[in-house]
């Protein structure tokens, strides 16, 4: 993984803890050996976003990672718990 951009300072509230995750959090998600990969993204606009879902161990769910490719780099874009929809995809995903 390239880096993870930062854009402004959330808040720690616990909102904030369940609506996103950490870098740390998200890249344990891309490191997961069973992630499925959609790259391109398919809800990405100009085709240079991939979408991983994985399981993150440390809070024990599944997470969506945004992934964006820029000048032969790879930055963490967001990260969120997966919806019901892309917990489907990572079961079906899994061997």
């Amino acid at each position: 993984m390239g880096s993870w951009r930062l854009c402004g300072t959330p808040s720690q509230s616990l909102t904030w803890r369940r609506r996103t995750a950490s870098p740390a959090e998200a890249d344990e998600a891309l490191a997961d050996p069973f992630a499925v990969v959609r790259d391109p993204d398919p809800a990405s606009g100009s085709g240079k976003s991939g979408r991983h879902i994985g399981w993150c161990a440390s809070r024990g769910e599944v997470l969506v990672v945004i992934i964006v490719h820029e000048a032969g780099l790879d930055y963490g874009a967001n990260a969120w718990p997966a919806n019901p929809t892309h917990q489907r995809i990572y079961e079906k995903g899994k061997p």
